[in-house]
């Protein structure tokens, strides 16, 4: 697979995140918001953008693309504002959620 063919897949997955995100995580009562969001984005989002990555070899380009993805989600999710995010490695941590850009790869080796 060419990368211009693997750059456009990565660019429709990513929509398709973005789409599941809106009908199935920004629809929650306020009261539910953090938690239930990180379950729906750990259980639902990420399976949708993970499915077809093993074929994917990834440059920096693609990389960014999706931790920009990433960070977006999360942003969203926890209501954060970017000026007021010390870190998402931090938040990684705290809601115990997998490094995408690591599973990218490590399924592709498989």
């Amino acid at each position: 697979m060419n990368q211009d063919c693997i750059r456009e897949e990565i660019k429709t997955t990513l929509n398709l995140g973005n789409v599941t995100a809106r009908s199935c995580i920004f629809c929650l009562p306020d009261c539910f918001q953090k938690n239930m969001a990180i379950h729906r984005y750990k259980n639902v989002i990420l399976p949708v953008v993970l499915c077809r990555c093993q074929t994917w070899s990834l440059t920096l380009r693609e990389e960014q693309g999706i931790r920009l993805f990433r960070n977006r989600m999360l942003n969203e999710i926890l209501g954060l504002k970017w000026r007021n995010v010390k870190s998402h490695i931090e938040l990684y941590d705290l809601y115990s959620l997998l490094n995408i850009i690591e599973e990218i790869k490590s399924r592709s080796l498989r």
